[in-house]
């Protein structure tokens, strides 16, 4: 306390002070000694110092106190201010490795969130490129599938038509040739007749020139010229191109949805990494503000306690 504090030639004096008594003490003992006459005005001075000899020295002892109490509290707030000295220095440095390691883990953070927002935008970036190849896809087919329906459609008619005339009996057409030739001739006859529309003799003109979709020339004629058993072949040639295409469009959209699953799980479990690693990094950088307040308190509360020592050490 600064009640206990005494510059030090203040206690230089106090103990010059004591030292001084006591001599005088021992010089009285000697005069006395010498002295046998108390009732000479010389006995009476040796009396009265006498009678302050217990005064000075009941001073001195007041005054030793005072100082050995000042001292032992020199020593222990030295010693206070040592160990809280040391412990500064230690915290210092346990504060500074902290955040050094902080800062090593958030740049790592950092580094792997970048990588997984890339990773992230690429699979998304396959996943629309790959929902749009499907929607291309599943256009194409609807269009093809259409057109097979419609050529399924117009030659069942037609078939329906000449098988109607042939029952009646009589051979309505008259054509020559085999093959794609009669089938065109024929066409044309129906068409004349109004048995078939135009887009209907369009339709079936451009099957039969269809590499695809010719048929063979019948061993057996009927009397529709061997027409209905031509007709008949390309009806089943369409519908098998009507299976094929179906058959490919269930592949096609399952393998769609394997993809599509898949990057959805590869995004989806990004996200989640993505998602812990962001809070690492928040938690880090948390701990490295936090230790960067803590270390300049602590050297703020070190040259405070170092300065304290130093003029204690004055003092004392």
């Amino acid at each position: 306390p600064a009640s206990d504090r005494q510059p030090k030639d203040q206690r230089r004096k106090a103990r010059l002070k004591l030292f001084g008594f006591m001599a005088m003490k021992w010089f009285l003992a000697a005069f006395l000694a010498l002295v046998a006459d108390a009732a000479s005005p010389v006995g009476k001075v040796v009396s009265l110092l006498q009678s302050m000899e217990g005064e000075i020295v009941e001073e001195g002892k007041a005054e030793e106190k005072k100082i050995t109490k000042y001292t032992n509290m020199c020593e222990k707030r030295t010693a206070d201010l040592e160990y809280q000295i040391k412990t500064a220095k230690t915290d210092i440095e346990e504060l500074t490795a902290r955040i050094s390691k902080a800062d090593g883990k958030a740049e790592a953070a950092a580094s792997s969130i970048q990588e997984s927002q890339q990773s992230i935008a690429a699979d998304e970036a396959d996943l629309k490129a790959a929902g749009e190849v499907r929607e291309k896809e599943s256009a194409e087919f609807a269009e093809a599938q259409k057109d097979l329906l419609e050529v399924t459609a117009t030659v069942e008619r037609a078939m329906s038509v000449l098988e109607k005339e042939e029952s009646k009996g009589a051979a309505f057409l008259q054509v020559k040739g085999n093959g794609v030739p009669s089938l065109l001739q024929a066409f044309q006859a129906m068409m004349d007749a109004s048995m078939i529309g135009h887009e209907d003799a369009k339709t079936l003109t451009a099957l039969v020139q269809d590499s695809d979709f010719q048929p063979p020339v019948p061993a057996y004629k009927s009397k529709s010229g061997g027409v209905i058993e031509m007709l008949e072949d390309m009806m089943d040639k369409s519908k098998d191109e009507l299976t094929k295409l179906r058959s490919k469009e269930t592949e096609a959209k399952h393998s769609y949805e394997m993809v599509s699953q898949s990057l959805q799980d590869q995004i989806k479990f990004a996200q989640q990494e993505l998602a812990k690693v962001q809070k690492t990094q928040a938690e880090q950088t948390r701990i490295k503000a936090d230790s960067e307040k803590d270390l300049e308190q602590t050297k703020t509360s070190l040259a405070e306690d170092e300065k304290t020592l130093s003029d204690f050490s004055l003092d004392c």
